[in-house]
């Protein structure tokens, strides 16, 4: 586990995650449609190695009933040193905290339904 790497409470700016986008290989989208969804975000939290954002992970949903686990992201070169299992953690501290009335759904991936937490 990379030990310079903290997670802090905070949505990435839209130009950060865009490169994160951009970096894993997702498409990239517009920086002011970027800047809207984020401002939606119920929750995010960012990696940071130093003063640079080297992952995130959000939550978006209707802020009762319904929380979905919208993005989990870690630059390539820094992942499989447990950033993502770290983002996560903190992500479902959140939904323990925040989610009194359904669980939290996931996706493995794979075609079909997710799996509930």
């Amino acid at each position: 586990m990379s030990t310079d790497i903290i997670i802090v409470e905070q949505i990435p700016n839209a130009r950060d995650y865009r490169r994160l986008r951009r970096a894993v290989g997702w498409d990239d989208l517009d920086e002011h449609v970027v800047q809207r969804g984020l401002q939606q975000s119920l929750y995010a939290v960012c990696a940071m190695r130093e003063s640079e954002i080297v992952g995130c992970g959000r939550v978006v949903g209707d802020g009762a009933i319904y929380f979905y686990i919208q993005d989990i992201i870690v630059l390539p070169e820094l992942q499989a040193q447990g950033i993502g299992r770290q983002i996560m953690a903190r992500v479902m501290d959140f939904h323990r905290r925040a989610c009194f009335a359904q669980q939290l759904h996931r996706s493995d991936g794979r075609p079909g339904r997710g799996k509930i937490l």
